[in-house]
């Protein structure tokens, strides 16, 4: 598993401008019996030049839940629930628009694949999902160029919904102990607590909401 480890580390940071390290990856039938979870533990992004030393992301933990009898099956494969645990994410866009979230290796000009062969490798695998989370959340927005800075202290936000149907109801509920938020240098927001539930009808064939 270490050697695993290294290699997808390895692989990972050469095609990002930034380096990516993580923790261990864990695989349980125990945590969401009798379904599978995935955990990625650790996950720290931090930047290169002009942002050397600034973690764009530090996540204790990715979880992933998938459901045991569509991963055997293969089909369809459904997730209940992926998402983030403790991250702290720091994102900085300078004032000649340059941003730290931008790392992304400019990939080698390739053929571009005609629509036929991309519809025919899509056939028979389909991904459901169910809820997705971000728990006990630092997020700082700091963008230089258009004068706005926010941020969310504690913050936790949750969905829930069939996402494999057109329309469906996407339920949500958001928490922080804290949201500021400046604009131009004048704040709007300071500090204030958070708590809203917020429900959405999401057509998404039409795109009405």
């Amino acid at each position: 598993k270490d050697d695993i480890i290294k290699m997808v580390e390895a692989e990972a940071n050469n095609n990002v401008n930034a380096t990516l390290e993580f923790g261990d990856i864990g695989l349980s039938l125990f945590e969401s019996f009798p379904d599978f979870t995935l955990t990625v533990e650790d996950i720290v992004v931090t930047g290169n030049a002009p942002f050397d030393g600034v973690k764009l992301a530090d996540i204790k933990a990715l979880k992933l839940s998938l459901d045991l009898m569509s991963v055997i099956n293969g089909d369809k494969i459904q997730i209940n629930s992926v998402g983030l645990e403790t991250p702290h994410l720091h994102v900085i866009v300078l004032a000649d628009g340059t941003a730290n979230y931008d790392i992304a290796k400019q990939s080698e000009e390739s053929e571009p694949e005609t629509e036929e062969a991309v519809e025919s490798d899509g056939a028979g695998f389909s991904i459901g999902l169910s809820e997705y989370f971000i728990r006990n959340a630092e997020i700082i927005y700091d963008d230089r160029s258009g004068g706005m800075y926010a941020h969310l202290e504690n913050f936790t936000h949750e969905g829930s919904g069939d996402f494999t149907q057109d329309d469906f109801l996407l339920e949500t509920h958001t928490d922080a102990d804290g949201v500021t938020f400046k604009m131009d240098g004048v704040p709007y927001l300071n500090h204030t607590k958070l708590d809203m539930k917020f429900d959405m009808n999401m057509n998404m064939p039409n795109m009405h909401f």
